[in-house]
């Protein structure tokens, strides 16, 4: 949806008093210390918890076709607002900021800008119901330098639990659009970071216990620390990329695996695509992991990591420019002519790209529910 509304200054939708907003107050500089993210243990169970509703939820690719923003024209600026709904209970939703940011990021945006509504049933009192996820959010506000309006409360008739709704405003350049119906035959496609990263993480988390057992506890607990809050942070990757012209579309993993990324890229273009399986980079941690699990690397979320298409010698350019900034990506693949199919490659051999109707980690038993207060199982080390 396109909403066009003539104001003459940002400040009277960023304060708008039925938002209850306070005005932008002094950014904070991005701070990129790993040593700055919340505890890794207690970020990626908030970030389980984040994932988890939407995994049972997404029963296919076709929830993200559909356009979940909105543009809005002030005189001669553009902007775009995309918001994120949550489970209050959870305390996850600092998750929703790196969500709403890099997707905002991914279609051209500069996100500048959070808010948060906390929506409760009638029969609740706010007082006793504290929103956990602030101090959390106003952490991943800071991480990515964007100006925390706080947040207001409402009751709403009907619901039985409590909701978080996040909002982000972003600027844009009206001409500077990335969207994957700008993509092109013999466009390549670049994928950042090692595939499954995050998802070996999540799953030593939840299974340590199994990983400590079938390998060793050092094996087990080498696994989880591959996650780190910051990582999940792609608005710089995505805002090199978007400096170059000739890239056409860029899509985070956050909430959705390589293999249905590409096919929805590809649906949305109408065109079909060639993956080099040897291209994909994945870590030997996830390798073992995925093997013992019996899930592929392909169907897993992958929050941290962007695949990218664009014109070839744009491409060589960014994969320059990436060098210089220190983020590991390649190029893996190239899209093919509408008719001509959607393939994996490997070696010799050219098998059809799978998908997934549901993401390879809801095949794992779930030890750690959405729910506030549950820790994974932890094994003990014998003396």
């Amino acid at each position: 949806m396109i909403v066009f509304i003539k104001r003459t200054n940002i400040d009277n939708l960023l304060c708008d008093p039925f938002l209850s907003m306070s005005r932008p107050g002094k950014n904070n500089r991005m701070a990129h210390n790993r040593a700055n993210a919340r505890d890794d243990n207690e970020s990626v169970i908030q970030l389980w918890r984040f994932l988890l509703p939407r995994l049972r939820r997404n029963v296919s690719t076709h929830k993200h076709q559909q356009p979940d923003r909105t543009e809005i024209t002030l005189d001669d600026r553009s902007f775009i607002i995309k918001s994120d709904f949550s489970d209050l209970a959870s305390g996850a939703g600092a998750y929703a900021v790196y969500a709403l940011a890099n997707a905002l990021a991914c279609y051209g945006g500069e996100p500048k800008s959070c808010w948060a509504t906390r929506f409760l049933p009638p029969d609740m009192n706010p007082d006793q119901q504290p929103n956990a996820s602030l101090d959390a959010i106003g952490h991943a506000c800071k991480m990515l330098n964007l100006t925390w309006q706080g947040e207001q409360v409402r009751t709403l008739d009907g619901l039985t639990q409590p909701l978080l709704a996040s909002y982000m405003l972003a600027a844009a350049t009206p001409d500077n659009r990335c969207v994957p119906q700008n993509i092109k035959p013999d466009d390549r496609l670049i994928l950042t970071t090692n595939l499954a990263t995050a998802a070996t993480a999540l799953i030593a988390h939840i299974h340590e216990a199994e990983l400590a057992k079938a390998f060793d506890l050092r094996f087990a607990q080498r696994c989880r620390r591959l996650f780190n809050e910051n990582d999940l942070n792609l608005v710089p990757a995505a805002k090199i990329a978007g400096k170059i012209q000739g890239i056409h579309a860029m899509q985070d993993l956050f909430e959705i695996s390589l293999a249905n990324a590409l096919h929805m890229m590809m649906d949305a273009s109408a065109l079909d695509v060639e993956i080099d399986l040897a291209q994909i980079d994945l870590l030997p941690e996830a390798k073992v992991v995925c093997e013992h699990f019996g899930l592929a690397p392909l169907g897993l979320i992958a929050p941290g990591a962007l695949v990218i298409a664009g014109e070839r010698e744009a491409c060589d350019a960014l994969l320059n420019r990436y060098r210089l900034a220190k983020v590991p990506a390649k190029i893996i693949g190239q899209v093919l002519k509408t008719g001509e199919g959607r393939w994996l490659v490997e070696g010799a051999e050219r098998t059809r790209l799978p998908h997934y109707h549901t993401d390879e980690l809801m095949k794992l038993p779930v030890l750690l529910e959405d729910k506030p207060g549950v820790a994974p199982q932890q094994p003990q080390i014998p003396a």
